[in-house]
């Protein structure tokens, strides 16, 4: 009597098993999957604290949210360490899937003590042949651009980087939307490029008109944005910042809400979170300032916005620096 074969570590159930990066995509699966085994959860690891490390610092380079870092050591906010003090890194199962290298994602940044539950820890590795690999953090919601606090409060949502999936192109799906959190800090305004036109690589044009209401960089209480967020209002449309081809289209990445990832000349790869709909494919072509979605308030923020983000071989880098025209504004 023939035993029926079960699906192995390379066969994914559904879309959400696909899990690449830190914003990268995952190295096919290659020959016959062998059976499953039963696998027993791994023993937490023990590492001594050294001059100069973060609570933060320790759960990127461990691969652990901040949230989970602290509870299993039972701190609290704000998370102070001392040089000797023993920490116990907490292990969970499944083991992370391994990534190749390429595209960092996008997203945003969250607070340091209350990461969400997103699948992108903030420093994944993110290495793929040939395919760009994309590494993210989560987005947490921001204020409505009226109520961002003063110039220098801390503007971003806690975030920590995950993987994010490139399964096969999925019809765009509803949004999601959760609590908010204050950003701050100046404010600039975008101007999107409703004429596509061909820019060398690494010049992007706005992919959306609106008030950019968190800016990239760290923030107050151990907050950081890996990109932009920019308020918009909804469906409004957001348009490839350069000529392109999608890597992702999907909602599968915890917090950034139906998300698209395009790739670009010269190993640039952007980042547009929280679309209202995805008008786009994976593996489809794109010019700058093509309709790619529309915003709206999914993945974890409660007004309209979008988040964008910029990356180069995989690390982000300030949209601001590389898009073509701005207009900065204080913020009253």
């Amino acid at each position: 009597m023939k035993t029926p074969r079960r699906p192995g570590p390379c066969a994914f159930p559904g879309r959400s098993g696909a899990w690449l990066l830190a914003l990268g995509l995952v190295a096919a699966c290659a020959s016959e999957p062998p059976p499953n085994l039963p696998t027993r959860a791994p023993e937490p690891v023990t590492i001594v604290v050294r001059r100069g490390d973060t609570l933060l610092g320790i759960a990127r380079a461990q691969g652990v949210t901040l949230q989970a870092l602290a509870s299993a050591n039972g701190l609290a906010p704000p998370y102070r360490i001392h040089p000797g003090q023993v920490l116990q890194v907490p292990r969970s199962l499944p083991p992370p899937v391994p990534v190749a290298p390429s595209l960092s994602p996008v997203a945003r940044a969250q607070p340091a003590g209350s990461l969400p539950p997103p699948v992108l820890p903030h420093g994944i590795d993110e290495r793929a042949p040939d395919v760009p690999s994309a590494r993210a953090v989560i987005a947490e919601p921001l204020p409505p651009p009226d109520a961002a606090p003063p110039e220098g409060a801390g503007g971003a949502t806690p975030g920590q980087q995950a993987s994010l999936p490139l399964p096969p192109p999925p019809p765009p799906s509803s949004p999601v939307s959760s609590p908010d959190h204050a950003s701050g800090g100046p404010s600039l305004r975008s101007a999107a490029a409703p004429t596509p036109r061909r820019l060398p690589p690494g010049r992007f044009v706005w992919p959306v008109r609106g008030q950019v209401i968190s800016t990239f960089g760290t923030k107050g209480g151990g907050l950081v944005n890996d990109g932009i967020n920019i308020a918009a209002p909804r469906g409004a449309p957001v348009r490839a910042a350069a000529d392109g081809t999608v890597i992702y289209a999907g909602n599968e990445v915890r917090g950034f809400g139906n998300l698209v990832l395009i790739r670009h000349e010269g190993g640039w790869v952007t980042a547009y979170g929280h679309a209202e709909r995805v008008l786009v494919r994976q593996g489809q072509a794109v010019r700058a300032g093509e309709q790619i979605a529309v915003v709206g308030s999914s993945g974890a923020v409660s007004t309209p916005q979008l988040h964008f983000q910029v990356r180069r071989d995989g690390r982000p880098v300030d949209p601001v620096a590389h898009l073509d025209r701005a207009i900065a504004n204080r913020s009253p």
